[in-house]
């Protein structure tokens, strides 16, 4: 129960990670593309940009993407550790158990039914 409580506190910290790291993330991409949308206007307005003004642009340019790109990897790991968790967890795996354990029952029952079905239907054609 302890132990059912501690994942479940866990899976909520991930979980407002997840939700802190994904805000993040639309904030990097909003910043990414608002910078693009500056540089696409210089350009556009300006036949030449100072070398230095661009070299700055494009070094945030970049910076921008790099932080897109780790923020990608830090969710998507976070997720693949909230999935191995989930599945790894006592209560799925003895849901899985209860699950193979009934479709078995299932199983026979429906031979057992089967059997008799059989059966009825042979009485049935002597008549």
């Amino acid at each position: 129960d302890d132990r059912l409580k501690q994942m479940q506190m866990q899976m909520t910290e991930l979980l407002q990670e997840r939700t802190s790291l994904n805000t993040e993330l639309e904030k990097v991409k909003s910043s990414f593309k608002s910078l693009k949308k500056k540089v696409a206007e210089q350009q556009a307005t300006q036949p030449a940009i100072a070398p230095e003004e661009f070299e700055h642009l494009e070094k945030a340019l970049n910076e921008a993407k790099r932080t897109v790109e780790d923020k990608e990897a830090a969710l998507s790991a976070l997720q693949q550790e909230q999935n191995k968790r989930l599945s790894e967890s006592t209560q799925v795996q003895q849901m899985k158990q209860m699950i193979t354990k009934k479709n078995e029952e299932i199983k026979e029952l429906r031979a057992r039914l089967g059997k008799y079905e059989k059966d009825d239907t042979i009485e049935e054609e002597d008549d």
